[in-house]
């Protein structure tokens, strides 16, 4: 069982998806014989991305934390959304079983610190 290398047809991505997720969508299903479970996974994998997308737009917008009618400070709504579909998004694929990079994130990846020993 499992996922294999493909050599055939490949199935259409869902029309909701974001164009980001849909060429990665493509870029997978044209490389690997998925079973109809996996299609599924795929799809809730690329939903998920999706949805933490929109989640990490809302809090850069409107910052990470708000002042509620009582002027406490709480966390956006969205930092626990972004997180939450993030992790959605890293399970589906290690169920699919895919050993694939990830789209693209918009942000500039973060650097190792170093320090010297001895």
């Amino acid at each position: 069982m499992g996922i294999k290398r493909k050599s055939g047809r490949s199935a259409k991505p869902p029309a909701d998806l974001s164009e980001v997720m849909r060429a990665w969508w493509k870029k997978i299903v044209a490389g690997w014989e998925l079973e109809v479970n996996h299609i599924r996974l795929l799809e809730i994998a690329c939903r998920a991305w999706d949805r933490a997308e929109q989640s990490a737009a809302a809090v850069a917008t409107e910052g990470a934390f708000y002042a509620d009618r009582h002027g406490i400070i709480r966390p956006h709504p969205g930092c626990a959304l972004e997180l939450a579909n993030r992790k959605l998004f890293i399970s589906s694929l290690r169920e699919v079983g895919l050993d694939v990079a990830g789209p693209d994130s918009p942000r500039a990846p973060v650097l190792p610190h170093y320090r010297k020993v001895g």
